[in-house]
């Protein structure tokens, strides 16, 4: 039902932290959104294998919820595609998980909502309806 996991880190400087994670580790700029403007809210990288995603703290208050992970002192999230966000909705909460977000499709296209692990760390599920 999952596949790809990867995390996403909250960061001040996106510009910073992307220019590190490329030029100085190693990683490929695969993404951005928004696409357009040299001002990304988040950009997406890949190495080899591995992915990850750096947004900064603004766009992830913005397109989460205020107060869910910014005031819980939150620093990254961990990203889980599926072909059916609802469906896997539905499957985790039926298993005890707890929602903090429900399903809903974003400016992107994407279909997004966000559970916590046992130790309230956020999974933000992604994918189609």
């Amino acid at each position: 039902m999952f596949r790809n996991p990867f995390p996403i880190i909250y960061v001040k400087d996106l510009a910073s932290c992307v220019d590190f994670y490329c030029r100085v580790l190693g990683f490929g700029h695969i993404r951005q959104w928004p696409a357009a403007p040299e001002t990304p809210s988040y950009v997406f990288l890949k190495l080899g294998d591995a992915a990850l995603g750096l947004t900064l703290y603004e766009a992830a208050e913005e397109h989460v919820e205020k107060n869910i992970l910014l005031n819980a002192n939150k620093q990254f999230e961990l990203c889980l595609y599926t072909d059916n966000v609802d469906l896997a909705c539905e499957r985790l909460e039926l298993q005890g998980a707890r929602m903090l977000v429900p399903p809903v499709t974003k400016p992107w296209g994407q279909r997004v909502a966000y559970f916590e692990d046992p130790e309230g760390n956020v999974i933000h599920l992604s994918g189609k309806g």
